[in-house]
């Protein structure tokens, strides 16, 4: 005589061992590109200082680029983006150019390549994008999933900021990306300045591309663990299967 389970406690079991499955479950984020309504350049104090063809870094075409300042600029500049609205985003995707002052003068040994210093910033205010409050995104980290690492002395989580980023596009392989923790906001943008220790002092920033992702959704992908899970369950599922026939056909 074979022994089997009632088709009832089958289903209880196969309901149960899809749970246990999903919480062991994790998943990746499937975010989407923010779209950008309008760019602004200006100094610390509020100064607009485009430099006229800012416009080629938000253009969708890697293929264009920008110094965002004017010639010959030796001061601090912040390049914001606005949204438009208030959008919860949560990564940073540039592409650069190591050398962003086009003058081949860079830091000792490293000349060509330039050592900029960033603070990444983000605003929920309204109006123009010069006169806005801006503050530090919170949690700054390198990278996105594992993938696209600034080349940069530091990245610092506690008030995002960025030391000596010395990133090119093409010897780092292309975009590289800053994610913090997910912000409602207006706008995000970037504040740069020359490395006190570069042998010149031109405050550019080379950019092919900058984009803002929002914070996306998560999409589930199985761990060992599930994966071994589902199985595991496969396998029950065919054994139960199995006895249920051999009953069947059974005197």
């Amino acid at each position: 005589m074979i022994i089997t389970f009632p088709k009832q406690m089958c289903r209880v079991f196969l309901a149960v061992s899809a749970v246990l499955i999903s919480t062991v479950s994790t998943g990746l984020a499937q975010q989407s590109k923010v779209s950008i309504s309008d760019i602004e350049v200006f100094l610390d104090n509020g100064t607009v200082n485009n430099r006229g063809d800012e416009d080629n870094a938000i253009d969708g075409n890697i293929n264009t680029v920008s110094f965002l300042t004017n010639s010959g600029e030796l001061n601090p500049n912040t390049v914001s983006l606005d949204f438009g609205t208030a959008v919860t985003v949560t990564r940073l995707r540039v592409a650069k150019n190591g050398d962003t002052d086009g003058t081949a003068s860079g830091a000792p040994g490293l000349a060509p390549i330039d050592n900029m210093d960033l603070t990444i910033l983000f605003s929920t205010d309204s109006g123009p994008l010069e006169s806005r409050t801006y503050q530090a995104v919170s949690n700054l980290t390198n990278g996105f999933q594992g993938t696209e690492l600034i080349n940069a002395g530091t990245v610092n989580s506690v008030n995002g900021t960025v030391d000596n980023d010395h990133h090119d596009f093409t010897a780092d392989g292309g975009f590289y990306s800053l994610t913090f923790d997910p912000v409602s906001a207006t706008a995000v943008a970037i504040r740069f300045a020359r490395d006190a220790g570069d042998t010149a002092g031109f405050t550019h920033y080379s950019a092919f591309e900058i984009e803002v992702y929002d914070a996306g959704a998560i999409v589930p992908t199985l761990t060992e663990w599930g994966i071994f899970g589902l199985i595991l369950l496969l396998a029950a599922a065919a054994m139960f299967r199995v006895r249920q026939v051999n009953q069947k056909y059974s005197i």
